[in-house]
């Protein structure tokens, strides 16, 4: 039988456990974050920068606004700061499983509030769709991330 420290490539390997503040700083291993506060803060810019000069968008940029940017500066400070925090989920799920999961919830939410608007006749514009992946992303992190 060989021993461990004599040869290391025998070693099981080490499961990285990624509490809320350890692990590497920023948005490193976190490529899908990342590309989502950045979105988030470049449509939000766009579409408020629009809105103050009284100019309308194109089409494509009405789209993208909808789906990813925030209505107001408050809510584009603290979305953010909660994608950036929620960083975590996708350094332990990986980024694959960590986009797949935000595109299902963005896609879910949006279909869900589109058939109940659409059932109760309701004109209620639909909620910026950065918010509803933190909303979604509370619970597996109060589940998964172990507090320090």
């Amino acid at each position: 039988m060989r021993c461990c420290l004599l040869y290391p490539e025998t070693a099981p390997a080490k499961r990285q456990n990624y509490s809320m503040n350890v692990g590497p700083g920023g948005f490193g291993h976190a490529p899908v974050s990342k590309g989502l506060v950045l979105a988030s803060v470049g449509s939000s810019i766009i579409t408020n920068a629009a809105r103050a000069s009284h100019r309308r968008l194109p089409k494509p940029l009405v789209l993208l606004s909808r789906s990813l940017a925030f209505r107001t500066p408050g809510e584009l400070l603290f979305g953010c700061f909660l994608l950036y925090y929620f960083r975590v989920l996708e350094r332990q799920l990986g980024s694959r499983k960590y986009g797949s999961y935000a595109a299902v919830v963005t896609g879910l939410s949006c279909a869900l509030q589109l058939g109940v608007s659409g059932l109760l006749q309701l004109k209620v514009p639909l909620a910026p769709a950065p918010l509803q992946l933190v909303l979604a992303s509370f619970v597996p992190f109060l589940v998964n991330i172990p507090p320090t």
